[in-house]
């Protein structure tokens, strides 16, 4: 049987959605230059996008999710290497690594939350909601999705502040691209649709 999250849930996903919602987006870069430092919570931000989707007012749909494009990934791995402890070689390596294999696939952390508990269930054969990735106007389905367990989401938490009890949180990969102008994220169904959108300077 489906259920809606508690009302005091649902206020605050609405001031959660209110509190990401805003003026458009800066399109983001794509990748990092040699040498370069980048400010891991500043490029979260900058590759962080959300939506809600509303009939009337009913809240169906809410999206957080961030791109691990190539600058994200540096930054993200600088973080963590750091946290760690590592340094020399090691530190290089993991930020690295990590580049190599945000250039390899299209990788997106989303952290979901629906009107109604059964129609979070991206992934599934015969799931409600199903995510597509537009690049440069060429339509392409996803070759992996991860639902992440309870404990998972807790770890994701400490990276990213919108994944919350309210979520369920999903790793969704998509083909490699390459150097892309423009990227929609697109979570589509009987529900609604929303849309995050990433534009590459």
């Amino acid at each position: 049987m489906s259920r809606r999250p508690a009302p005091g849930r649902w206020a605050a996903a609405l001031a959660l959605s209110l509190a990401l919602g805003g003026c458009s987006p800066a399109a983001v870069k794509w990748g990092v230059d040699p040498g370069e430092q980048v400010d891991f919570e500043d490029t979260r931000s900058r590759f962080t996008r959300s939506t809600d989707v509303y009939e009337g007012t009913d809240g169906r749909i809410f999206v957080r999710g961030t791109w691990f494009a190539p600058r994200f990934a540096a930054a993200l791995a600088d973080w963590q290497a750091r946290r760690a402890g590592a340094e020399g070689g090691a530190h290089t390596a993991a930020v690295q690594a990590a580049v190599t294999k945000a250039r390899a696939e299209t990788w997106f952390f989303v952290a979901l939350s629906t009107g109604e508990f059964a129609w979070n269930d991206l992934g599934q054969p015969d799931s409600t909601l199903k995510v597509r990735l537009e690049a440069d106007g060429v339509w392409l389905d996803p070759v992996a999705i991860e639902r992440l367990s309870i404990d998972a989401m807790a770890d994701r938490q400490v990276v990213f502040p919108y994944a919350s009890d309210l979520t369920v949180g999903y790793d969704i990969v998509f083909p490699k691209l390459t150097d892309p102008k423009r990227i929609r994220l697109r979570v589509v169904g009987i529900p609604g649709r929303g849309d995050l959108i990433w534009d590459v300077r």
